[in-house]
């Protein structure tokens, strides 16, 4: 059998009036910008919806748009096959979606006035079978026929009618979304709703409108015109995006979520630990770092860490400080960084080169004891395996430069710091760390880092714990003088002082939004 394409045109309702706002709903507050004066038309200008009064323009929908249609301080907006919107244009400056259609079968195009209503027109394709023998002749009808105009349909009651109008964000706020549809319109707590949201796409045949997933959110608190709904990670929702029921393929991956940029995100972590033995003393591990993640690079600094310690046998000091850069990507990171590390003693000694010496003739002894702080310009290597919000491995390598004794120079190995995230739930991770080398530094933890405000967009707050241990230490350089009474010698060496045992740490995460 064969068929023949053809080109329909319909007129149907819009389905956009505003619903009634339930008797618990929060009040809208007054627009604070003022409303420009009358008269006020709409046009589409290179794909865009844009509202004119006088010179003024005011862009209401940046691209896709196909027709509009001004209705008092109603404008309807045509989206082909991302259906169609209503806005309440009182104030043209400050345009406020108030209704969307979508899931459409068809392309609207444009609109009429049937009555008191505005319809949409939609245009759709449908397949006929092609003439046949076996049919014979059938007469069709006319192409010169005036199409009737559609019946005006009777109203519906306000429940039925909001049950079908479509639902959108009106509200954000760290790790939630108010999404105006509520027990009226069906929804439930524990439901899953997926939010769209429309994109301009420029290509070389025209601008063309993505309509792009960018969350998958679980209701957890129900109003009878509104609901809230919790976001997971790596989701990033606006006011304006379209929601619609989420399908039973749609989800957010835990282990793999999307990246998120434009933020900084600020982290630091405190890590005292207790001398076991004798003499007493203590010491702490700090780490802190502030990093820019941009659209596919991170930039920032970092403290690689602090290691502080002491006893009555001396102190002692270790750290390095990194400006660091690199390419960021959803699965992987890697990044280079540059600065200076510090330890305290002697870097010959503490890297295993050998001990000063130095002896002398003399007689009896006295023996005194100076420490000193080192410092080498620092190499840092960066790198991220998983995404930066999900399940990841990550290492940071610091190279020091350094002159040996036999007069040769170059990078050395300095240290090493790694850490293991699992995710487990949405907001929870379980994380094993450790890190340590020659610079005077080690230790390992197991802990839980817990999403407090947020899931890792803009203004989210997080809070780690954990427990292990840790150790710090360094050399002191010993002088033992002779006295020219004996024959005793005077030299010169280092002795090592070294803090360590139980250790529980304290850690936070920010991240700021630009």
């Amino acid at each position: 059998m064969k068929y023949a394409w053809t080109a329909c045109f319909g007129i149907v309702a819009v389905g956009l009036s505003t619903p009634a706002l339930a008797d618990d709903a929060p009040p809208t507050a007054p627009p604070t910008t003022t409303a420009v004066a009358v008269p006020l038309t709409a046009k589409i200008d290179n794909g865009a919806a844009v509202l004119v009064s006088g010179d003024a323009r005011f862009v209401v929908v940046p691209a896709g748009v196909e027709a509009v249609h001004l209705v008092g301080n109603r404008l309807y907006v045509a989206l082909g096959r991302a259906g169609a919107a209503q806005y309440d244009v009182t104030a043209p400056n400050a345009p406020k979606l108030v209704a969307r259609a979508s899931g459409i079968e068809g392309k609207v195009t444009g609109f009429h006035d049937v009555g008191s209503e505005t319809w949409m027109e939609i245009e759709t394709r449908r397949a006929v079978p092609a003439p046949s023998a076996e049919a014979g002749v059938v007469a069709a009808p006319s192409m010169m026929e005036t199409p009737q105009m559609p019946r005006i349909p009777t109203p519906e009651p306000p429940q039925a009618r909001a049950v079908v109008r479509a639902m959108a964000v009106v509200g954000t706020s760290p790790g939630e979304v108010e999404i105006d549809a509520g027990r009226a319109e069906g929804v439930v707590v524990g439901d899953r709703l997926s939010v769209f949201r429309l994109q301009a796409v420029v290509e070389s045949r025209g601008d063309y409108v993505n309509r792009e997933r960018v969350a998958v959110v679980e209701v957890i608190a129900v109003r009878e015109h509104s609901c809230l709904g919790e976001v997971a990670r790596g989701a990033r929702v606006v006011v304006g995006d379209a929601v619609e029921r989420a399908k039973v393929d749609e989800s957010e991956s835990l282990v793999f979520p999307r990246r998120l940029s434009g933020l900084i995100d600020f982290s630091g972590t405190l890590r005292p630990l207790v001398n076991v033995g004798t003499p007493l003393g203590g010491g702490v591990l700090i780490d802190g770092s502030a990093t820019y993640l941009g659209r596919g690079y991170f930039a920032g600094a970092r403290l690689q860490p602090l290691g502080l310690g002491g006893t009555k046998d001396g102190a002692t000091v270790s750290t390095s400080v990194l400006a660091e850069a690199g390419y960021d990507a959803r699965p992987f990171a890697v990044g280079l960084g540059v600065g200076v590390s510090a330890v305290n003693g002697d870097l010959d000694a503490i890297l295993g080169y050998g001990k000063a010496f130095d002896e002398t003739a003399g007689g009896a002894t006295t023996t005194t004891a100076t420490q000193k702080t080192k410092t080498a310009f620092s190499l840092g290597q960066v790198i991220r395996l998983g995404a930066r919000d999900g399940l990841n491995f990550s290492l940071v390598n610091v190279l020091l430069y350094h002159k040996k004794p036999t007069g040769e120079a170059g990078f050395i190995y300095g240290a090493t710091t790694g850490k293991l995230s699992i995710p487990l739930m949405q907001s929870t991770d379980l994380f094993a760390e450790g890190g340590g080398g020659f610079m005077g530094y080690a230790y390992g933890a197991l802990g839980v880092h817990t999403w407090l405000i947020g899931r890792g967009d803009a203004g989210s707050l997080a809070l780690s714990v954990a427990a292990g241990g840790a150790a710090v230490w360094g050399s002191r350089e010993v002088t033992v003088t002779a006295d020219a009474t004996t024959n005793s010698p005077a030299y010169t060496t280092s002795e090592d002082i070294t803090i360590g045992g139980p250790m529980a740490s304290l850690g936070f995460q920010y991240r700021l939004g630009l």
